[in-house]
C-alpha cells in the first residue's frame, strides 16, 4: 500500500471491485432492474444485471452461514484482510 496505489494489492483491488459490482448486481436483480448502476472507486458504472450472479451471491451467503462458529470465524478474517468481507451478508 502507497500514496500512488492505496490499496493493499492489485489483486484485493480487483477483487474488491468485482464484490462492489457483485453485491450491486444482487441488490438490481432484487429490485427488478435490468441495469446494475453504483458508484466504484468514485466512479459511475452501468452494466447489464445477471441474475446468475444474484443466484450464486445467495449461495455463498446461504453456504456460509451454515458453517460453525470456528469455520465461520476463518472465512470472516481472510475476508476481511483482503477487504472482501462486504460480500457476506449476516443475518
Amino acid at each position: 500500500m502507497n500514496a500512488i496505489y492505496p490499496y493493499p494489492s492489485p489483486k484485493n483491488h480487483r477483487a474488491i471491485v468485482h464484490f462492489q459490482v457483485v453485491r450491486g448486481n444482487a441488490g438490481a436483480i432484487q429490485k427488478g432492474n435490468e441495469q446494475i448502476e453504483t458508484t466504484i472507486d468514485g466512479q459511475r458504472w452501468m452494466q447489464p444485471a445477471f441474475p446468475y450472479q444474484a443466484i450464486c451471491l445467495q449461495w455463498i451467503n446461504t453456504e456460509g452461514q451454515e458453517l460453525d462458529d470456528a469455520a465461520q470465524a476463518q472465512i470472516d478474517d481472510v475476508l476481511s484482510e483482503t477487504g472482501c468481507d462486504t460480500l457476506i451478508i449476516n443475518p
